[in-house]
Protein backbone atom coordinates (compact mmCIF):
# COMPACT_ATOMS: atom_id res chain seq x y z
CA UNK A 1 0.00 0.00 0.00
CA UNK A 2 1.16 3.45 -0.92
CA UNK A 3 1.51 5.45 2.51
CA UNK A 4 3.52 8.31 1.03
CA UNK A 5 0.71 10.70 0.95
CA UNK A 6 -0.16 9.38 5.05
CA UNK A 7 1.45 11.60 8.14
CA UNK A 8 5.07 10.18 8.53
CA UNK A 9 5.06 11.51 11.94
CA UNK A 10 2.27 9.07 13.04
CA UNK A 11 3.56 6.35 11.46
CA UNK A 12 7.07 6.43 12.58
CA UNK A 13 6.01 7.55 16.14
CA UNK A 14 2.89 5.37 16.68
CA UNK A 15 2.47 2.50 14.14
CA UNK A 16 5.17 -0.11 15.89
CA UNK A 17 4.18 0.19 19.30
CA UNK A 18 4.94 -3.38 20.68
CA UNK A 19 6.79 -2.17 24.02
CA UNK A 20 5.42 -3.00 27.37
CA UNK A 21 7.54 -0.49 29.37
CA UNK A 22 5.47 1.53 30.99
CA UNK A 23 5.53 5.41 30.21
CA UNK A 24 6.07 7.90 33.77
CA UNK A 25 3.11 8.85 35.76
CA UNK A 26 1.40 11.43 33.95
CA UNK A 27 -2.09 13.10 33.69
CA UNK A 28 -3.29 10.27 31.83
CA UNK A 29 -2.79 7.41 33.95
CA UNK A 30 -4.21 9.68 36.62
CA UNK A 31 -7.61 9.55 34.38
CA UNK A 32 -7.71 6.28 34.34
CA UNK A 33 -7.34 5.98 37.93
CA UNK A 34 -10.07 8.09 38.66
CA UNK A 35 -12.48 6.31 36.17
CA UNK A 36 -11.77 2.95 37.59
CA UNK A 37 -12.07 4.18 41.32
CA UNK A 38 -15.69 5.89 40.21
CA UNK A 39 -17.34 2.87 38.20
CA UNK A 40 -16.02 0.61 41.23
CA UNK A 41 -17.59 2.88 43.56
CA UNK A 42 -21.52 3.12 44.50
CA UNK A 43 -22.16 6.05 42.84
CA UNK A 44 -25.21 5.60 41.03
CA UNK A 45 -25.15 8.26 38.32
CA UNK A 46 -21.70 8.21 37.35
CA UNK A 47 -21.44 9.99 34.13
CA UNK A 48 -21.34 13.80 34.59
CA UNK A 49 -18.42 13.03 36.65
CA UNK A 50 -16.75 10.78 34.01
CA UNK A 51 -17.67 13.43 31.14
CA UNK A 52 -15.72 16.00 33.85
CA UNK A 53 -12.85 13.92 34.01
CA UNK A 54 -12.53 13.06 30.51
CA UNK A 55 -13.01 16.99 29.61
CA UNK A 56 -10.72 17.64 32.37
CA UNK A 57 -7.87 15.58 30.29
CA UNK A 58 -6.16 17.73 27.99
CA UNK A 59 -4.42 15.73 25.42
CA UNK A 60 -0.93 14.97 25.28
CA UNK A 61 0.66 12.45 22.56
CA UNK A 62 3.63 11.68 25.08
CA UNK A 63 1.09 10.18 27.85
CA UNK A 64 -1.01 8.07 25.23
CA UNK A 65 2.04 6.98 22.42
CA UNK A 66 2.30 4.13 23.85
CA UNK A 67 -1.49 2.61 23.40
CA UNK A 68 -1.82 4.47 19.63
CA UNK A 69 -0.87 1.25 17.19
CA UNK A 70 -1.87 2.33 13.97
CA UNK A 71 -2.50 -0.25 10.80
CA UNK A 72 -3.23 1.52 7.29
CA UNK A 73 -5.24 -2.28 5.62
CA UNK A 74 -7.71 -0.85 8.72
CA UNK A 75 -10.25 1.52 9.40
CA UNK A 76 -9.17 1.67 12.54
CA UNK A 77 -7.60 -0.13 15.20
CA UNK A 78 -8.94 -1.14 18.84
CA UNK A 79 -6.74 -0.55 21.56
CA UNK A 80 -7.20 -1.76 24.83
CA UNK A 81 -5.92 0.72 27.87
CA UNK A 82 -7.28 -0.29 30.87
CA UNK A 83 -10.09 -2.46 31.90
CA UNK A 84 -12.10 -4.05 34.99
CA UNK A 85 -14.14 -6.87 33.31
CA UNK A 86 -17.55 -6.50 33.68
CA UNK A 87 -17.14 -3.07 35.16
CA UNK A 88 -15.40 -1.05 31.92
CA UNK A 89 -13.10 -0.51 28.99
CA UNK A 90 -11.10 2.17 27.91
CA UNK A 91 -9.74 1.67 24.45
CA UNK A 92 -8.40 3.93 22.34
CA UNK A 93 -8.98 3.88 18.89
CA UNK A 94 -6.83 4.95 15.93
CA UNK A 95 -8.27 5.98 12.77
CA UNK A 96 -6.58 5.95 9.48
CA UNK A 97 -7.45 8.83 6.68
CA UNK A 98 -10.64 8.50 5.20
CA UNK A 99 -12.00 5.32 7.15
CA UNK A 100 -15.22 4.87 8.95
CA UNK A 101 -16.97 2.24 11.05
CA UNK A 102 -19.82 0.47 10.46
CA UNK A 103 -23.17 2.01 11.60
CA UNK A 104 -23.66 0.39 14.77
CA UNK A 105 -25.54 -0.09 18.22
CA UNK A 106 -23.48 0.01 22.06
CA UNK A 107 -25.20 -2.83 23.03
CA UNK A 108 -27.18 -1.33 26.25
CA UNK A 109 -24.17 0.24 27.40
CA UNK A 110 -23.08 4.38 28.03
CA UNK A 111 -19.97 4.90 25.87
CA UNK A 112 -17.90 8.55 26.54
CA UNK A 113 -15.49 9.76 23.30
CA UNK A 114 -12.56 12.52 23.62
CA UNK A 115 -10.58 13.26 20.76
CA UNK A 116 -6.84 12.86 21.37
CA UNK A 117 -5.49 14.17 17.90
CA UNK A 118 -7.39 15.09 14.74
CA UNK A 119 -11.01 15.57 14.39
CA UNK A 120 -13.59 12.80 13.73
CA UNK A 121 -17.12 12.73 11.97
CA UNK A 122 -20.53 11.54 14.37
CA UNK A 123 -23.58 10.56 11.99
CA UNK A 124 -26.40 9.30 14.03
CA UNK A 125 -29.68 7.41 12.44
CA UNK A 126 -32.95 6.66 14.29
CA UNK A 127 -33.04 3.12 15.39
CA UNK A 128 -35.81 1.31 12.91
CA UNK A 129 -38.94 1.30 15.09
CA UNK A 130 -40.82 -1.81 13.58
CA UNK A 131 -38.57 -5.11 13.45
CA UNK A 132 -38.13 -6.21 9.74
CA UNK A 133 -38.45 -2.72 8.70
CA UNK A 134 -37.06 -1.85 5.28
CA UNK A 135 -35.63 1.36 3.96
CA UNK A 136 -32.97 3.88 4.62
CA UNK A 137 -31.78 4.47 8.03
CA UNK A 138 -33.13 7.93 8.96
CA UNK A 139 -30.05 10.47 9.70
CA UNK A 140 -30.62 13.25 13.28
CA UNK A 141 -27.43 14.39 12.98
CA UNK A 142 -24.30 14.97 12.02
CA UNK A 143 -21.54 16.31 13.44
CA UNK A 144 -17.79 17.24 13.65
CA UNK A 145 -15.61 16.61 16.90
CA UNK A 146 -12.34 18.15 17.37
CA UNK A 147 -9.14 18.15 19.52
CA UNK A 148 -10.09 17.80 23.16
CA UNK A 149 -13.84 17.61 22.96
CA UNK A 150 -16.03 14.72 24.47
CA UNK A 151 -19.00 13.28 23.08
CA UNK A 152 -21.89 10.70 24.71
CA UNK A 153 -23.74 7.90 23.05
CA UNK A 154 -26.18 5.43 24.18
CA UNK A 155 -28.84 3.31 22.33
CA UNK A 156 -31.17 5.52 23.96
CA UNK A 157 -30.37 8.40 21.40
CA UNK A 158 -29.84 6.08 18.18
CA UNK A 159 -27.37 4.63 16.44
CA UNK A 160 -24.49 5.76 14.65
CA UNK A 161 -20.84 5.74 12.76
CA UNK A 162 -17.61 7.38 13.29
CA UNK A 163 -14.98 8.62 10.21
CA UNK A 164 -11.83 10.18 9.81
CA UNK A 165 -12.50 13.01 7.56
CA UNK A 166 -8.96 13.75 7.17
CA UNK A 167 -7.07 11.72 4.00
CA UNK A 168 -3.75 12.67 5.20
CA UNK A 169 -3.75 12.42 8.87
CA UNK A 170 -4.65 9.66 11.67
CA UNK A 171 -7.32 11.04 14.17
CA UNK A 172 -7.12 9.30 18.04
CA UNK A 173 -9.95 9.16 20.49
CA UNK A 174 -10.38 7.80 23.76
CA UNK A 175 -13.71 5.49 23.85
CA UNK A 176 -14.99 4.52 27.88
CA UNK A 177 -17.81 1.98 27.34
CA UNK A 178 -19.31 1.47 30.83
CA UNK A 179 -20.48 -1.66 31.53
CA UNK A 180 -18.72 -3.64 28.53
CA UNK A 181 -21.24 -5.07 26.86
CA UNK A 182 -20.25 -5.34 23.60
CA UNK A 183 -17.28 -6.53 24.61
CA UNK A 184 -19.08 -9.23 26.05
CA UNK A 185 -21.86 -9.96 24.07
CA UNK A 186 -21.32 -8.13 20.97
CA UNK A 187 -22.84 -5.77 19.13
CA UNK A 188 -25.03 -4.73 16.36
CA UNK A 189 -24.23 -2.87 12.76
CA UNK A 190 -27.30 -1.53 10.34
CA UNK A 191 -27.17 -1.74 6.70
CA UNK A 192 -27.63 2.08 5.66
CA UNK A 193 -29.55 1.16 2.66
CA UNK A 194 -32.57 -1.39 4.14
CA UNK A 195 -31.83 -0.39 8.04
CA UNK A 196 -31.06 -4.22 8.33
CA UNK A 197 -29.55 -5.43 11.43
CA UNK A 198 -26.84 -8.23 12.17
CA UNK A 199 -25.51 -8.98 15.30
CA UNK A 200 -21.44 -9.37 15.41
CA UNK A 201 -18.85 -10.39 18.16
CA UNK A 202 -15.78 -8.63 18.45
CA UNK A 203 -12.82 -9.37 17.67
CA UNK A 204 -9.29 -9.34 19.68
CA UNK A 205 -8.05 -6.19 20.24
CA UNK A 206 -4.79 -5.12 18.13
CA UNK A 207 -3.04 -4.19 21.46
CA UNK A 208 -3.31 -4.81 24.87
CA UNK A 209 -1.75 -2.16 27.64
CA UNK A 210 1.14 -1.28 24.66
CA UNK A 211 1.62 -4.69 23.36
CA UNK A 212 0.51 -5.98 19.82
CA UNK A 213 -1.59 -9.08 19.57
CA UNK A 214 0.51 -11.73 18.94
CA UNK A 215 -3.25 -13.49 17.37
CA UNK A 216 -3.96 -10.57 15.03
Amino acid sequence: MDMSHYSNDFITDFSKQTSSQRPPKNAFEDLQREISNLLQSNDPSPLFKLRSFLEGYSSDPAHWSLFAYAEPTKQYTRNLVCEVPGVFNLLLLVWTPGKASPVHDHADSHCLMKILKGDLRERRYAIPSKPGHEGPLVKISDLNYGFNQVAYMADQLGVHDISNPSQTEYAVSLHLYFPPNAALRGCHVYDLENGGARHVIQGLYDTVKGVVSSKK
